[in-house]
């Protein structure tokens, strides 16, 4: 159920807005490339490292990538369920070619030949 849009009354106006209470949005930390970045373009896997979440216990994913073999490595970070099960799945067939999809509210990974980039 999403969050219901309402109008602005004149008492909530009165209530500080985060900027005035001196808060600043969050930039993302490192060096990780977002999963936003990835969706539809073709990269190569080289590596990936599983790890167990310390507070909440949920395990995620810092996955090595290319855009070519011979190119720069990045890092990308993902905390989906689905790609850390698809990553567990696939460890010992590193390096593989594929893109990132969206379906509903998940991402997963699949095949490179249907990316669009």
């Amino acid at each position: 159920m999403p969050f219901p849009k309402r109008e602005t009354n004149k008492v909530e106006q009165t209530v500080p807005d985060f900027t005035d209470v001196g808060g600043t949005e969050a930039t993302p930390s490192g060096d990780y490339l977002h999963t936003s970045e990835l969706l539809g373009v073709s990269f190569i896997v080289v590596g990936a490292q599983i790890i167990q979440g310390q507070r909440y216990g949920t395990e995620y994913a810092i996955v090595e990538i290319k855009q070519s073999m011979d190119g720069e490595t990045y890092k990308w970070r993902t905390s989906s369920r689905v790609i850390v099960d698809q990553l567990k799945r696939l460890q010992d067939k590193f390096p593989f070619r594929c893109t990132v999809k969206r379906l509903g509210n998940l991402h997963t990974l699949a095949s490179a030949k249907e990316a669009t980039a």
